[in-house]
């Protein structure tokens, strides 16, 4: 198969990425890429956002903040906002990059704080070169198929590979990384239950059978059920009883359906045994439910 064109690389800016982190949010402003068929320089300049370059083949040198620095193949290199830089191409083996530039804007963190650490200290760093940075490198050759190929779900694609470049980026960055948080662990126990809440939200049109749900966790029913009361509170029945009409809900309100389709989309066979749980649940019938667009407290 014929390798893509990475003159290609630069069809990128056809897509306006507006990336969403937990505790950051960055617009990424260009890509580009130079050939380094012939000797070239950018000259002395500033930006007000983080522009990065990784070096495909040839070498030259970094000036920033006043001094030089060496370029070879593999080497990431880094002008974060307002570094006076300029990049210069040796002459026998001219340079071929490809380049990027993006925002960092601050947002306050909700859950992935780990992000938010590593994001910081990216800011906070000085960190200019890093040297074999070939992780980044797949990602970039993998971005360059996607805009060339332009494949079903590319878009999407592009973005999540994006968003990793940027991470790997600040991740290379960073001599000595933040302490990741550490792994939620679930108790074979509650694997359990949410193996059982699955097989319940999958099969909400047929009858319980606890029998059925025992065999498919590969359980005694006496046991399964004793574990199930001991993580959540309730039994199954009580459990499956309370999902079917949280289902029922969003079906009465959704859907025009009547309340006996409703009941069977909901796995009850008797429409009026459905209308006595949903009252005993919700406080109203289904065709009250639905009258008040779900309303269930006036």
């Amino acid at each position: 198969m014929q390798e893509p064109s990475r003159q290609a690389f630069g069809d990128l800016n056809q897509l306006k990425l507006e990336l969403q982190f937990d505790g950051f949010s960055s617009e990424v402003l260009y890509w580009g890429y130079f050939s380094g068929e012939t000797w070239w320089r950018n000259y002395l300049h500033v930006h007000s956002f983080f522009e990065v370059c990784y070096v495909l083949q040839g070498e030259g040198s970094f000036h920033i903040n006043g001094k030089d620095q060496a370029l070879k193949a593999q080497d990431l290199f880094i002008a974060r906002p307002n570094e006076r830089h300029e990049i210069i191409s040796s002459k026998n083996q001219p340079l071929a990059i490809y380049f990027w530039s993006y925002t960092l804007t601050t947002q306050k963190p909700r859950q992935d704080y780990d992000l938010f650490k590593l994001f910081q200290a990216f800011i906070q760093t000085s960190e200019v070169i890093i040297a074999n940075a070939t992780k980044l490198a797949d990602l970039l050759e993998h971005l360059n198929r996607e805009i060339n190929q332009k494949q079903l779900g590319y878009r999407t694609v592009i973005e999540n590979l994006a968003k990793q470049v940027l991470i790997e980026t600040a991740r290379m960055s960073v001599r000595t990384l933040p302490q990741a948080s550490p792994l939620r662990e679930y108790s074979h126990q509650e694997l359990l239950v949410r193996t059982i809440d699955q097989y319940l939200r999958d099969n909400t049109k047929e009858p319980l059978r606890l029998k059925e749900i025992a065999a498919q966790i590969h359980l005694s029913e006496r046991h399964m059920s004793r574990t199930f009361k001991a993580v959540t509170g309730k039994t199954i029945k009580s459990y499956a009883t309370e999902l079917k009409i949280e289902i029922a809900k969003q079906l009465l309100l959704k859907q025009k359906l009547s309340i006996a389709d409703v009941a069977y989309e909901t796995g009850f066979l008797d429409a009026r045994h459905f209308s006595t749980l949903f009252r005993k649940h919700s406080g109203l019938s289904p065709s009250q439910y639905r009258e008040r667009g779900g309303t269930e407290f006036i």
